[in-house]
């Protein structure tokens, strides 16, 4: 009778010999293999994402002094979705993509500062601005809904389109050649979540960059 087999010597000779294999190679390839590991993950999270990501119609950005809550972000975009005329990239389903700027002019920190007797982060402010700018400069987006003083600049800077170049006419809640007042227009009256962003928020058409 063979008393090595009853007795299991053999098999944990084997398992010895592998465990001490697999030690060795873990020693010498354990960077290798958690680099691969992390690319492995990267990828993976990067199609996940991209395959769930929404294939926007139209980008409209807001650049202004109120801070939108993730709920309030959806509820608004929730109302462009509606009365967006169309599908534009005719994927069965009408979706905007909504891009907000926390940003502020000196006088409205300084405003904000008396008010709440505390300093403001200028350097998120600023961080945030820049952020604005370099989206304008990028020329990804056309339709803004900006602040009075974002949108001075923007004229100013020769970047905003005639608004009859575009619509063949002069809406009714137009400021000048060029922007339309949010508080003036029928669906900030008629739908209350707009009313989140300040009335005076302008509405304009930036030039491609």
């Amino acid at each position: 009778m063979d008393h090595d087999k009853l007795s299991g010597d053999t098999d944990i000779k084997q398992k010895s010999r592998f465990l001490k294999w697999l030690d060795n190679w873990w020693y010498h390839n354990k960077t290798i293999t958690l680099i691969s590991l992390f690319l492995i993950i990267v990828i993976v999270i990067c199609t996940f994402q991209m395959c769930s990501r929404e294939n926007e119609d139209i980008t409209l950005v807001y650049s202004g002094p109120w801070l939108l809550t993730s709920t309030e972000l959806e509820d608004v975009r929730s109302v462009f979705n509606f009365v967006l005329p169309q599908d534009y990239n005719r994927d069965g389903k009408k979706y905007v993509e909504l891009v907000t700027f926390h940003v502020m002019s000196e006088e409205q920190i300084s405003e904000w500062e008396s008010g709440f007797g505390q300093a403001a982060d200028r350097k998120y402010y600023s961080s945030q601005y820049e952020s604005y700018s370099n989206l304008i400069l990028a020329g990804e987006s056309s339709v803004y809904l900006v602040d009075p003083w974002l949108y001075d600049n923007l004229r100013e800077q020769g970047r905003v389109r005639k608004l009859t170049d575009v619509l063949g006419t002069l809406p009714d809640a137009a400021i000048d050649e060029y922007g339309v007042r949010l508080g003036d227009t029928d669906i900030y009256s008629y739908y209350k979540v707009l009313q989140l962003l300040p009335e005076d928020t302008v509405i304009c058409l930036l030039k491609p960059g």
